[in-house]
């Protein structure tokens, strides 16, 4: 059995996705509708409640109210199966087709992928995700995000946000609605976010699935490490504050160390 509708896209349609990805802004990145085919009863009926015992909760400001699971061993069955077929040669040539990305890796371990739910207060803030996946000697390059949210509306919020860098605003606001689809590009400027979720009595649920390649970028794509967007400390103590823009600071340093390595690097240029 089929979950998800890819065999819709003939050649032409694989070619205009392709260029509206690389046309994108402030990222290269496609929105896709209705990508779901299966029973929307039977895909929710098998989605954890929010007090499933298989949830690792978050509990940093930065990702509050966040579960996930990465385990597939714990996964219900119709999920999993999903997750399967987002990581199966089909849909990794799907996507390369329309990124113009080759050679796509998958994580058997589904390191911060899997199965996310976030409760009502919950959020995801502005970040630039990690891009050297230390455990496979990887380097990751895209994001595939699909949301399982049947009757959710614009005034829930919980809108992926996507940001130009720099700006506090974002340029594009995803609705996180069921069958919806959404690919972008992850690199050292792909600043995005999920915004607070708010009065809905349903969790925000989705998965997520990273691809990689074996060869780093000629362009520096960021280091080992997440950078969260701190928006300035208000509402803190002096000591606190202190501390927040000591960690501001750090961040910063680290990524000019992370470049520096990148550009002296020997080998960058045989790859």
């Amino acid at each position: 059995m089929r979950y998800l509708s890819i065999d819709r896209y003939d050649e032409e349609a694989r070619d205009r996705l392709s260029r509206q990805f690389a046309d994108a802004r402030p990222f290269s990145h496609l929105v896709l509708d209705d990508m779901i085919v299966a029973d929307q009863d039977e895909v929710m009926g098998g989605f954890p409640a929010l007090d499933w015992d298989g949830w690792t909760v978050l509990t940093d400001s930065y990702q509050k109210g966040k579960r996930f699971c990465s385990e597939m061993e714990l996964i219900p069955s119709v999920p999993r199966a999903m997750l399967q077929e987002l990581n199966e040669p089909a849909f990794l040539k799907f996507v390369e087709t329309i990124t113009g990305t080759e050679k796509l890796l998958v994580d058997p371990y589904l390191e911060g992928a899997g199965l996310h739910c976030t409760g009502p207060g919950g959020r995801l803030s502005a970040h630039i995700d990690f891009h050297y996946y230390k455990a496979l000697s990887v380097y990751r390059c895209l994001n595939v995000l699909l949301y399982l949210n049947p009757s959710w509306q614009d005034t829930d919020g919980g809108q992926l946000q996507l940001f130009d860098k720099g700006s506090t605003d974002p340029e594009v606001s995803v609705t996180p609605r069921y069958g919806r689809c959404v690919i972008f590009r992850t690199d050292d400027q792909s600043l995005h976010g999920v915004a607070p979720v708010l009065g809905t009595t349903e969790p925000r649920r989705s998965m997520a699935v990273y691809y990689y390649t074996s060869s780093e970028s000629e362009v520096f794509s960021g280091g080992t490490a997440t950078y969260w967007r701190t928006d300035g400390p208000t509402g803190l103590s002096r000591g606190d504050r202190a501390r927040a823009l000591a960690t501001k600071g750090f961040v910063q340093a680290s990524r000019v160390f992370a470049k520096a390595a990148h550009l002296t690097d020997p080998n960058v240029a045989k790859r």
